[in-house]
């Protein structure tokens, strides 16, 4: 790898997303700073081919919770975890993977938990992603109507005499 060294672009790719390459970097130096974080803050364009044809291989976000049933725990897991390697490394916006691995860990769901881990999918893309980079009150919202979060914080149990106030 080339040696990068502790310039300004390398301490910024560091803080705002997952580490520089020699790409970034150069892509930081064409825009500048200001511009390159505006960039991150809209993304604007659609996932580079390469990036979209890789994740168009994991079947998981081409089905939804109720087809996932049939799979095994660790496969649907093992391609949540293979998208946001993909992702974190391939991704030209960065600040946004960075924003979608903290409120995955905000937001956190045990997919252990009962049939949590065949809505988690469904969770990330219309909860977690669509929501990183935006209002708090929207994302705080979609995520309380989330049957991944009702299953993991066992709303199922919740009634009007014993309300569960986990969230």
């Amino acid at each position: 790898p080339p040696n990068l060294g502790d310039s300004e672009p390398v301490s910024i790719l560091n803080r705002f997303g997952f580490g520089p390459d020699s790409a970034s970097v150069s892509r930081f130096k064409e825009l500048g700073r200001e511009q390159w974080i505006e960039e991150q803050l809209n993304p604007s364009e659609a996932i580079p081919a390469h990036l979209a044809a890789r994740i168009g291989r994991l079947e998981i976000y081409h089905l939804g919770p109720w087809d996932l049933r049939d799979w095994k725990e660790d496969a649907v897991i093992a391609q949540m975890q293979q998208n946001a390697i993909l992702r974190a490394t391939y991704s030209p916006w960065q600040l946004q993977e960075r924003m979608v691995d903290f409120w995955t860990n905000h937001f956190n769901i045990f997919t252990k938990k009962g049939l949590a881990v065949y809505r988690k999918p469904w969770d990330e893309r219309n909860v977690i992603r669509r929501h990183a980079l935006g209002k708090f009150p929207e994302m705080i919202t979609a995520s309380a109507k989330s049957t991944a979060m009702l299953l993991y914080l066992d709303q199922q149990n919740s009634t009007a005499a014993h309300p569960n106030e986990n969230y």
